[in-house]
């Protein structure tokens, strides 16, 4: 018995995920065609495609234009759930469902990593930082070690509060 079967062409491997047969194809320059539960759906270039639970991740390139990614969080049925912005690789393991996001001070444009959750677009650290903040002033200190800071988010932030101490980020 033959089962039917389709040939799609213009499919990059990072670009298909067959729990759900979601799949990306790249038409011109920074288009991608996105087919997901019997939908077509046109994007910026697709980086990657890949699922969780009942969701589907789609990172593409920026919208904006820039050099980072966004994430589009999207049900096997391909509703748009989430968009977020400024994003860097897709983690695959051991949960896509948070990722890393660039933040920046538009003071002077410096940028710092933070995880992301993707289906809500909370930054998670944000909440912890007053926390830590009141921890830390409890007693007077010149350095700071963070051991396994990540990219360092925390670290930005007490900077920026303390800028005369000094530093140190192990991860």
């Amino acid at each position: 018995m033959w089962k039917e079967t389709k040939v799609v062409k213009n499919v990059k491997y990072s670009n298909f995920d067959s729990r759900f047969g979601a799949y990306a194809t790249n038409l011109a320059e920074d288009k991608s065609m996105l087919y997901i539960g019997g939908k077509e759906i046109p994007i910026c270039e697709a980086i990657s495609v890949c699922s969780y639970d009942d969701k589907v991740l789609v990172q593409t390139e920026s919208e904006d234009g820039n050099s980072y990614y966004d994430i589009r969080l999207y049900s096997k049925d391909g509703e748009l759930l989430n968009v977020v912005k400024n994003t860097f690789c897709i983690r695959r393991e051991p949960n896509i469902r948070y990722n890393n996001v660039f933040t920046f001070r538009s003071d002077d444009n410096i940028r710092y990593a933070n995880l992301v959750d993707i289906e809500t677009g909370n930054k998670i650290f944000e909440k912890d930082y007053p926390d830590v903040l009141s921890e830390l002033e409890k007693e007077p200190f010149t350095d700071l070690l963070d051991c396994g800071c990540g990219t360092g988010p925390m670290l930005t932030l007490l900077h920026e509060k303390y800028p005369d101490k000094r530093y140190t980020g192990i991860d």
